[in-house]
């Protein structure tokens, strides 16, 4: 579902004020972030190097937009480079997100993953939830790549696919 402002009432007009909403409702095939073969195996992800995160000041990830200009670059720069799929840093390069997933480490019985750059969603928080109930130690914070590259365990979440381990990311091998 998405709300426009719509098209302008008055022509010639580019007063947003002066524009109808419009409510649009679109039924898509589902679509899984990765392929099942990829989530069996596991799958390989690069931090893309050329492009960041949009700041949350320009268009706030919490909520589900569809600007996609730093995904899409991004993700061309993570096939032309042999990986399944990628992970966007902010320009601090902190971990953030990846096209239609959340990304979480794992390290000394710690569950480490952002709050910022990142959608606010239901899966997002169910993975919180569990690890939480599993007795898990929660760490919501900015996560540096560096952090993240170091850690034990790393893998994304996407109602689009479920849990997905990540075993590679860059060079960077994880069993």
């Amino acid at each position: 579902m998405v709300c426009s402002r719509g098209a302008p009432t008055i022509a010639g007009s580019r007063d947003i004020r002066h524009c109808g909403n419009f409510f649009y409702v679109q039924c898509v095939p589902y679509v899984q972030v990765m392929s099942p073969e990829v989530v069996a195996k596991g799958a390989s992800d690069c931090l893309a190097q050329s492009v960041w995160r949009i700041p949350d000041g320009s268009v706030d990830p919490i909520v589900k937009n569809y600007h996609w200009g730093d995904f899409t670059n991004g993700f061309s720069e993570a096939k032309d480079a042999g990986f399944e799929a990628l992970i966007l840093t902010d320009t601090g390069r902190n971990i953030t997100e990846g096209p239609g997933f959340s990304v979480f480490a794992f390290k000394h019985g710690k569950l480490f993953t952002s709050w910022h750059g990142v959608l606010s969603g239901i899966t997002h928080r169910t993975v919180l939830e569990i690890a939480t109930e599993l007795g898990l130690q929660v760490d919501i914070r900015p996560v540096p790549h560096t952090v993240f590259l170091d850690a034990d365990d790393v893998f994304i979440s996407s109602f689009a696919g479920g849990h997905i381990p990540i075993v590679k990311v860059d060079e960077t091998v994880f069993v």
